[in-house]
């Protein structure tokens, strides 16, 4: 059981689709176990047990997790792409060479001035 719990804190580091495969490996385990449920000592069960339960509260919280993810980064680029297309307009850009104002490329003052 110690090889599962490795595999599986391995598969969280490396990210969704280890924990997937990860996830489908554990039916081995579970068929194991089911097969040989009387043969095991209370013990074994309990830890079992505790296993299922801790792959299933982590399992869940990742999962969560990364449908919070895909929401901010949805979110993230429709307020870029607004910000891009339609309020760079007035916007003055100082990059030690050009200022733009309003689509009109200048040259900078400060430079100009130096």
């Amino acid at each position: 059981m110690k090889k599962q719990v490795d595999a599986f804190f391995a598969s969280i580091r490396e990210g969704g689709a280890a924990l997937g495969t990860f996830l489908n490996s554990l039916t081995t385990f579970s068929d194991t176990v089911r097969l040989h449920h009387d043969k095991l000592q209370p013990e074994t069960l309990l830890a079992v047990h505790g296993f299922s339960t801790l792959i299933d509260s982590v399992s869940s919280n990742l999962l969560e997790l990364e449908i919070a993810t895909q929401k901010v980064q949805e979110e993230i680029t429709e307020e870029v792409s607004t910000i891009l297309n339609g309020r760079l307009d007035n916007l003055t850009i100082d990059d030690g060479k050009w200022v733009s104002h309003q689509g009109r490329r200048t040259p900078c003052l400060s430079l100009i001035s130096n």
